[in-house]
């Protein structure tokens, strides 16, 4: 049955038929109407439909609800048997309240397999008084997935304020609060939508993890062609960790052409900061996440004593990022792991496969620090590979910063990396060209890395380098040769295989000697998939060049879930990574198809989105060529 609503009551009624559908035929205008009472509970719940016919709904108040239901417009919407849907609605100028629940929303506090779709929140006031209570959305607090299909939230936004006064908030976003699957069979994609949010925590409200300006917290989600605008600023003097721009801690999802321009304030006691990103990692062999043609550009400030802060992401924990960017400069304390793109980059230190991939990639923001730096980097400040006996891998090829550092004292701190630690780590094409200055004292600072820790093996620099300007020596402390400095990379290049010419480093570490760059000295093993040409501050920069092929692989998104999908033949995961292939999420099948890691959908290889489709035999099988962009 379906019910037409007109008016502020028929809206209230809908309390009454839970189980409904309803279909909004004007704007309502609740100025001088009562609270309104949130519609469900965590007992009965809304498991019909609502769509609001593209009209909307103001000047709304939504009351607190009692006991231990969440508050929005709706309460709790869907379970994991009957799926639900809210689309087509406005709602402009609203305040929501709410006080010892879980789950704050405009639109509901909890949501379970339902699609949200084409609605927008304007003129928003969200306030969240409990203390110790998760969830808290400009849209939605929760929005969870069900194992009896696909959900999601497209085309939708949200501009307003959100405010959390209570100690230990956790999963605050402009959009959503927490979203995460519920296992096997249980797909959820966010969509082209945005968030205009101011988010603070009123001071002395300490604690609270996950906070970011779109989502607070994902796990094994499709998140696709969003962004948020805005503030994040969190309580002074707390334990905060895991604060993005975008999101603020990512699990095992899939980013793809997103950005935040957020200013992420953060202070004493926070860790995992970042522009777009606070941390992402994985728990699951052979998945983490993936983020692609995505970038921030907001300024990240950690004031006091924090760890783990980056202009892009606070950390990285296994995955791919891939032909992304941060331009936002950071402002620290006293901080360890910072780095101008990443604070910390890693992989477990176990016997899993598991491996951390940065290509094409760079950073352009300064860090300042009023006080003293450890283990900072303009690239990345502490990079670790694997000490274990599996696959895992750290790869970072392809990428370059270019802000200065400045601090008063500093130990490991190099003008790209910080810290270059344990072993299967590849470094390749990767340069810096800021400068460090510190006024105080220094314990291994290098131009280019601070500390490369332990042995050689399977430990690579290739085709690097870094402006000197006569400072500092190229690496500080370089532990393969007993912990003694060398001078210039040049010097690095007994660590390979002097007889393929492709595989040196440069003859000298002063290519960018006065501040003139010197491209021809540029040697990129082949294939060459960037191009070099004169851009930023006449540097030299690197896009994809679009007349080569790249990569033996064919990359397409799963029909199933969405996730990128990428076809190896029948090398192995270190093989691939080695070489500077992109590590897959699909599990070889045969020459045909590939079979979705994450889903286990069986899928037929597809030509690219231009159609273009090449092939060659290797490694066993035929496998098929794409071209760039």
């Amino acid at each position: 049955m379906t019910t037409n609503i007109s008016t502020y009551a028929g809206l209230q009624a809908m309390q009454g038929s839970l189980s409904e559908d309803f279909v909004l035929v004007n704007d309502i205008d609740c100025d001088g109407e009562s609270d309104f009472a949130p519609i469900g509970d965590s007992t009965d719940r809304f498991l019909g439909t609502f769509d609001g016919g593209g009209y909307t709904i103001s000047n709304l108040t939504v009351a607190a609800h009692t006991g231990d239901n969440s508050t929005g417009i709706f309460s709790h919407v869907g379970n994991s048997a009957t799926k639900c849907s809210i689309q087509n609605l406005n709602i402009d100028t609203i305040t929501v309240t709410g006080s010892a629940t879980s789950g704050t929303g405009v639109i509901c506090g909890q949501s379970q397999w339902t699609d949200i779709v084409n609605c927008h929140v304007t003129s928003a006031t969200v306030t969240h008084t409990a203390a110790n209570r998760d969830d808290v959305g400009g849209i939605v607090g929760g929005y969870h997935g069900s194992q009896s299909g696909s959900q999601g939230m497209s085309n939708c936004s949200f501009q307003g304020t959100i405010t959390c006064s209570g100690t230990s908030v956790d999963n605050v976003g402009g959009l959503i609060g927490q979203t995460q699957y519920s296992g096997e069979g249980s797909v959820i994609a966010i969509d082209n939508c945005n968030a205009n949010a101011t988010i603070s925590g009123t001071d002395g409200g300490a604690g609270g993890r996950h906070w970011g300006g779109l989502i607070g917290f994902t796990f094994t989600v499709a998140v696709s062609s969003c962004y948020s605008v805005g503030t994040i600023t969190l309580p002074t003097d707390n334990s905060s960790w895991g604060v993005g721009g975008l999101i603020g801690y990512s699990w095992d999802d899939t980013i793809d052409s997103c950005y935040s321009t957020c200013a992420v304030n953060a202070s004493t006691g926070a860790n995992y900061v970042g522009g777009l990103i606070g941390t992402m990692i994985t728990n699951n062999a052979n998945v983490g996440t993936y983020i692609t043609n995505s970038y921030a550009t907001g300024d990240v400030t950690a004031a006091g004593t924090t760890q783990y802060v980056g202009g892009f992401a606070g950390s990285t924990y296994s995955g791919s990022i891939w032909k992304c960017y941060s331009t936002g400069d950071i402002t620290v304390g006293d901080c360890s792991d910072v780095g101008g793109f990443i604070g910390e980059s890693s992989v477990p230190q176990n016997d899993s496969v598991v491996w951390m991939r940065i290509q094409n990639c760079y950073s352009h923001g300064d860090i300042v620090a009023t006080g003293n730096l450890s283990y900072a980097g303009g690239f990345i400040g502490d990079v670790w590979g694997s000490d274990g006996a599996g696959e895992s891998y750290h790869y970072l090829k392809n990428a370059y910063s270019e802000g200065n550092i400045t601090c008063v004292d500093a130990e490991y701190t190099g003008g790209f990396v910080g810290a270059y630690e344990e072993e299967r780590n590849t470094m390749i094409n990767c340069y810096s060209v800021g400068t460090i200055t510190v006024s105080g004292t220094t314990d291994e600072v290098g131009g280019f890395i601070g500390s490369w820790w332990w042995d050689q093996t399977n430990i690579t620099i290739t085709n690097c380098a870094y402006y000197d300007d006569g400072t500092y020596p190229a690496i500080a402390e370089y532990e393969p040769q007993g912990g003694g400095a060398l001078d210039t990379l040049a010097e690095l290049s007994l660590g390979t295989d002097e007889d393929d010419a492709d595989d040196l480093l440069y003859t000298t570490h002063a290519v960018y000697a006065q501040g003139v760059p010197n491209a021809n000295e540029w040697r990129f093993t082949e294939p060459i998939i960037w191009y070099e040409h004169s851009a930023y501050d006449n540097y030299p920069t690197f896009e994809p060049n679009p007349g080569t092929i790249y990569d033996p692989l064919v990359q397409s998104g799963c029909p199933q879930c969405g996730c990128l999908l990428y076809h190896l033949g029948n090398k192995t995961y270190s093989e691939a990574i080695h070489e500077g292939y992109h590590p897959d999420l699909s599990i070889y099948h045969d020459d045909a198809h590939v079979k979705c890691y994450r889903c286990g959908f069986i899928c037929n290889l597809q030509r690219d989105q231009h159609g273009r489709l090449g092939s060659q035999e290797g490694w066993g099988v035929t496998i098929e060529l794409t071209t760039t962009d």
